[in-house]
Parts: C-alpha cells; structure tokens; sequence
C-alpha cells in the first residue's frame, strides 16, 4: 500500500468535487458566509471557546503569541521534536524558541525538561501533541500556573485526540489548529487560535480583521491542488510519473509548496499574514463534517502499529 501523507491524504472524491466547483465560481471566493459556515462545525467541537480562523497552523501560533503580548526579548519553551513551523512562528515574533527534551515513550514534552528551562524571560510553553498522542497535559499546566506562563496547545497532528474525556485543545490558555494538507483535515492551507478569555480574543480579532486578502493567484493555487492530487496520487509509483506531474505542477505555479525556501531560511512567507479565504473555508466545512469517522479510522491504524511495534509506546490509560 502506498502512504502519501505528506500530499493530500484524506481528499475524497466529495472534496475533489468541491474544490472544483469553487474553482469554476471565483465571484463566491470572499463571500463571508462560509467562514461563518466552517466555525459553526468546528465550534461544535469546542463550544466554550472563541474561534479565529487563520491562513494556516504556524500563522495560528505567531499571531496567538504576537497578541498575548510575546515578543523582543520573551521566551516561549517548545519541544525539540516539532515542525520546522513552530521555532519558526515563534522567532518570527522577535522571542526566543527555547528546547526542551521529549519523552523517549510518547515523543511528547518531558515536564522535568521544561521545568529546567524555565526562566525569567520566559512567557509561554507550546505543548505539542505528537502524532495525536496527548502531552502531559496535568503537568504542564502545573508548571505554567506555578511560573505565571501561558500554556498553549499545539493540536495540528491531534484534531479528534480527547484527554480525560474533553477534546484535545480544550485544556491551555490557547490552542492551535492546523488544516495543512497533510492534517488530520484539510483545506490544502488554513488554521485556527482557539481560547477561551474574551479579552485575548478581541486582540486577535482586530489583528486578524487588519490583514490583507490572499490575492486570487494564491487561493487558485490550493483550489488546484486537490484536483492535481486526484491524478499525482495514482501514478505516484508509477515509473515515477505522479512524481513528474508534482514537479511540472509545482514549476508552473499551479501548485504552491508546504513549506517555502525563504522559510528554512527563518524568514517570514507572505501568507502568513493573509486572512483565512472563504474558499477554502468552504473546504473545511466539508471535512469537519467528517472527523468522527476520520479519527475513528486513525485509531484503528495506530492500534495495529501499537500492537506490532516491538517497543509499544506507552499510552495513558487517562487518554480516550
């Protein structure tokens, strides 16, 4: 069987049809009435929060963390195992991304590890929720109380994932969503800052309400990638044309990358400071609609590699 996360991995051919549809009718790509659409799904998930959607997971964490006041001189703990997004959006901020160790068992942050971190300067901790395993949760929030920090969720692999009965993200100060392309769902790009204080959550809404539109080229690009993807995927291994077609794709601007060359440079891409488009909220509607049996499948997957794995890893029997 081939695995293709990193390229499109939950469309269906109801997404697929989707997207082209909103591609044929670019008038209906800033009507306002499908982000409107795409929170009403997801707050049913976390109905006690305020929801912001964002252009992505990483635009999520540096505008959550530019308005709870992080910035020049300010350090906020993350894991050492993450995304090259997460140090990124925090450095992008004008902080210091901190590391800390993980545990060898869940890939998760190690609560003695940040406790050694911990200084003066610092301002928050990003609990990332590895793999839709839960991170010590308990621990963490022991330490941020203790030390006045923010604890922030980090659920870009864990949209689904619950804790002691509550959803994953339903626990820090601020939690982060990510709906990349190789996410639990997907809207080709998009994200989401959930809280739950009302203050904070003004501050992001009018940061939010400030920035500019994604130009059409751009919404173009990730409408296209689900179609593109349709026909990628099946030739993938296939004398390596899928991966022909990628490239081509990817040449002529028909395709935007995950993450851009200036990015791994530690510069900010222009996206991040796009609003969330309508038209891939449209997208999302559609796949949110799907979690229950998405997640339901993910865990039959991760059962068969729990029960297979020479060294299973150890999960909490709090987690559901």
């Amino acid at each position: 069987m081939s695995i293709l996360i990193s390229l499109s991995p939950n469309t269906e051919r109801d997404d697929i049809i989707l997207s082209l549809k909103t591609l044929l009718s670019p008038w209906s790509w800033r009507q306002t009435k499908y982000l409107d659409q795409a929170k009403k799904e997801l707050a049913k998930h976390f109905p006690r929060h305020h929801l912001h959607l964002t252009s992505s997971g990483r635009s999520a964490i540096y505008h959550a963390l530019k308005a709870a006041g992080i910035g020049a001189d300010d350090e906020v703990i993350i894991q050492a195992f993450t995304c090259v997004a997460v140090p990124a959006a925090v450095s992008w901020t004008g902080a210091r991304p901190i590391l800390a160790d993980i545990d060898a068992q869940t890939y998760n942050l190690d609560p003695q590890s940040v406790k050694e971190k911990i200084t003066p300067r610092t301002k928050a901790v990003i609990v990332q929720h590895t793999f839709g395993i839960p991170g010590p949760l308990k621990q963490l929030q022991a330490l941020a109380d203790q030390h006045n920090l923010l604890l922030i969720e980090d659920c870009a692999h864990a949209l689904g994932a619950k804790y002691h009965g509550q959803p994953i993200g339903a626990f820090g100060d601020i939690s982060i969503l990510s709906f990349g392309r190789d996410k639990t769902l997907s809207s080709v790009f998009g994200g989401a800052i959930l809280t739950k204080n009302a203050n904070l959550s003004r501050t992001i809404a009018r940061d939010l309400s400030r920035l500019p539109h994604p130009p059409f080229w751009w919404v173009k690009q990730q409408l296209l990638h689900p179609l593109i993807m349709a026909l990628v995927k099946p030739a993938y291994f296939t004398l390596s044309l899928g991966k022909l077609m990628l490239i081509i794709s990817q040449s002529l601007r028909l395709l935007s990358k995950a993450v851009q060359p200036l990015e791994k440079q530690g510069r900010m891409p222009k996206h991040i400071d796009y609003q969330y488009s309508p038209a891939l909220a449209r997208l999302l509607s559609l796949q949110l609609k799907k979690l229950t049996r998405y997640t339901d499948r993910r865990r039959q997957i991760a059962a068969q590699y729990l029960n297979r794995l020479p060294h299973p890893i150890n999960i909490s029997t709090d987690i559901n």
